[in-house]
């Protein structure tokens, strides 16, 4: 008798999908994509520049942690995430971080990857979550850091979308600086067989 009931409670249990959470509905949005490919248009206001400082390129991103940024303009070059590796470089120079021993640098990989896959515990680690509402298939949520040297150098970041595709994502520092990424022309259906790995997932 108690078996059949907790085998009944395990199959009335509500998924992700019908969550009344509103985080959880999102990020269930966020983790049902195969891959992901976009154009993007990043600009950085820095306090002493007049002006922003404007790249753009496209970025490509293989579940669970392999991401890929190609930047086309202003000059062409490349970063790449894998795992705990972050490469960036171009044709003549490259230069590796070891994200492990970058605290900053980790936790900002980590909040976009983590919103890429949809993974709420590795961004609660670091972030509370703000959902700002789900409504006809648009959301948004702030990532707040907790504690320690994220929180002194990120103020907050901020994500928006509809269903499964991150459009707008801003991180706010507390020096002032804010980066501003659009994407667009958003594949969701992405996969990447390895081949296509091999090609895109590399300093060319």
């Amino acid at each position: 008798m108690a078996a059949a009931l907790l085998l009944a409670l395990a199959l009335w249990a509500p998924d992700a999908a019908t969550s009344q959470d509103p985080v959880d509905r999102i990020l269930h949005q966020l983790r049902s994509v195969p891959g992901m490919q976009a154009s993007f248009r990043e600009e950085k206001r820095i306090a002493l520049l007049s002006t922003p400082l404007v790249n753009e390129g496209t970025v490509h991103f293989a579940p669970p942690s392999r991401l890929a940024r190609h930047t086309i303009r202003p000059r062409p070059s490349t970063l790449l995430i894998d795992g705990n590796r972050l490469v960036m470089g171009d044709a003549s120079d490259r230069r590796e971080i070891d994200l492990a021993a970058s605290p900053v640098v980790r936790s900002f990989v980590d909040s976009f990857i983590g919103l890429l896959r949809g993974d709420r515990a590795a961004l609660e680690r670091t972030y509370r979550i703000v959902p700002h509402g789900l409504t006809a298939g648009r959301w948004s949520v702030t990532l707040r850091p907790k504690s320690g040297p994220v929180r002194r150098a990120i103020r907050e970041i901020r994500a928006s979308g509809r269903g499964p595709a991150i459009e707008h994502l801003a991180v706010l520092e507390r020096n002032g600086d804010v980066s501003e990424t659009t994407f667009t022309d958003i594949d969701t259906r992405r996969s990447y067989g390895a081949r296509e790995i091999a090609r895109i997932f590399r300093i060319p």
